[in-house]
């Protein structure tokens, strides 16, 4: 018996017909009904209409479903191919983007700057770098009168309500975070730590070039029970700097573990690193350090590492 139904129905049983004989193993037709009578696909089988439309539906929905099936597979193997790196915006955000991708070029790298980026974009990050940049706002560890005191106006307000949220996605994800000169200052604060406003008027010098637009070098030690002595493999070497402030008083749950001669803090770590999460804090620019320097190179194959982990747990 046969059964008139819509063309637009018809053309949608005809393209699952194969499927529906394969899955059901029944072979019935789709009837179009036409000026000159019904028209119809295939030979029909006895049935009543109830029975044909429930198996032409049940067809559909395990098509859709395989549909799906294949497509977040397809998402998830190409997540897996595709690191997803986040870097702060700063004016030398360029830097660090040739440093990562001279790792690993499939990488995929994202700008994260205050006003254009989202949580989400954040979230899906499987590791962020806090990179370098301004002077982070004294009222943000509560010394709002060293801005007249030391003369201090490079700020970006903006940016530092940014990071702070970054960091708040960052510690409640547990997203490898590796902070870079500013990225350890701001990170520090982020914890409940302060900073010192000025390096030079704390007769700290040789962190910055006199003019202030150039790298200098000295040397830093690493304190041998910490993770950063693990990733760098020496305890003593030389770094590069341009930074007139610094860790003061280190932020809750964080330590100090790489120091200058003279005491200034050049590196930070969380205190306690059962759950593998990566959080490491220096103050020098490793991207733009030659790569067979471990504080720059090993430096960086360890931040890849544990955003690759991040990626597996995903």
């Amino acid at each position: 018996m046969n059964y008139a139904i819509s063309k637009e129905r018809a053309a949608l049983g005809i393209a699952h017909n194969s499927l529906i004989d394969s899955l059901l193993g029944s072979r019935f037709s789709i009837v179009v009904e036409s000026p000159t009578g019904l028209v119809t696909d295939s030979p029909t089988r006895r049935g009543t209409p109830k029975k044909l439309l429930k198996r032409y539906f049940v067809s559909l929905s395990m098509t859709v479903q395989l549909a799906l099936t294949l497509i977040s597979v397809s998402l998830f193997n190409n997540k897996l191919m595709s690191l997803i790196i986040g870097i702060t915006h700063c004016d030398e955000w360029a830097n660090y983007e040739r440093w990562l991708k001279s790792f690993d070029s499939t990488i995929k790298i994202i700008r994260l700057k205050a006003g254009e980026s989202t949580k989400e974009q954040i979230r899906n990050c499987d590791g962020i770098i806090l990179s370098g940049g301004e002077d982070v706002h004294p009222s943000l560890y509560n010394k709002p009168e060293y801005i007249s005191q030391f003369n201090l106006s490079d700020f970006n307000q903006a940016r530092d309500e940014f990071e702070f949220l970054v960091l708040k996605e960052v510690t409640e994800n547990n997203i490898p975070l590796l902070g870079i000169c500013r990225g350890l200052q701001f990170a520090n604060v982020y914890f409940g730590g302060t900073l010192i406003p000025d390096l030079p008027s704390n007769d700290k010098t040789g962190h910055s070039s006199k003019d202030g637009k150039k790298d200098t070098v000295h040397s830093v030690e690493l304190v041998k029970e910490s993770a950063l002595f693990t990733i760098i493999g020496e305890g003593k070497g030389n770094i590069n700097s341009h930074h007139h402030q610094a860790a003061d008083s280190i932020g809750k749950g964080l330590k100090a573990v790489a120091f200058s001669e003279d005491g200034v803090v050049e590196g930070i770590e969380k205190e306690n690193t059962e759950n593998d999460s990566f959080l490491t804090l220096v103050q020098w620019h490793p991207e733009r350090m030659d790569v067979t320097n471990p504080f720059s190179g090993r430096l960086r194959e360890a931040f890849m590492k544990a955003c690759k982990r991040n990626r597996v747990k995903i």
